[in-house]
């Protein structure tokens, strides 16, 4: 079995579920609604500053406010629950072990083990990545932890999990 010590911060974790929270929501609802959206304030703006007080422009402004508050909320959300389990931590560290079947995570808050199978996708980024166990179940490894040999393993063991997300999209 080989091990990993992860070493968490809060800046790291901050711009995990920024990167989190922007990649979900665009995916989920694309760049042609924020296109509209954006269309829409541009008009409600418009609408306002000539004077137009009517009911449409309320909905409209009432619309625009709704989908901001939406958003704000998953943000919310996400933001709480992981800055909130890592200032539980006394230290925070976890340590990730693996095996050609399984993985498990560990930390001072409990642990658990999966298979590779449970992993739906890995999104990398730079200085960290993000393994999905669903659409908004995630857990970030710190790169700067991880070496070469141990990122290649588990980029291997989830290949086929990720190329059998994309087949289900």
């Amino acid at each position: 079995m080989n091990e990993i010590k992860l070493r968490y911060s809060e800046p790291l974790l901050r711009e995990a579920v920024r990167v989190f929270v922007i990649r979900t929501i665009m995916r989920g609802f694309g760049w042609r609604f924020f296109i509209v959206c954006s269309f829409l304030a541009v008009n409600v703006a418009y609408l306002v500053f000539h004077g137009d007080r009517s009911w449409v422009v309320g909905a409209l402004a009432a619309t625009l406010l709704f989908v901001g508050i939406f958003f704000l909320v998953i943000y919310l959300a996400h933001y709480r629950n992981t800055i909130g389990r890592f200032r539980e931590m006394q230290v925070p560290e976890a340590s990730f072990s693996y095996t050609e079947e399984q993985f498990t995570v560990a930390s001072e808050l409990g642990s658990a083990t999966l298979p590779w199978s449970s992993i739906v996708e890995v999104w990398r980024y730079p200085r960290f990545w993000l393994i999905l166990f669903s659409r908004s179940q995630f857990s970030t490894l710190p790169l700067d932890c991880i070496d070469a040999k141990a990122q290649a393993f588990i980029t291997r063991k989830t290949q086929r999990n990720e190329a059998n997300a994309q087949s289900l999209q």
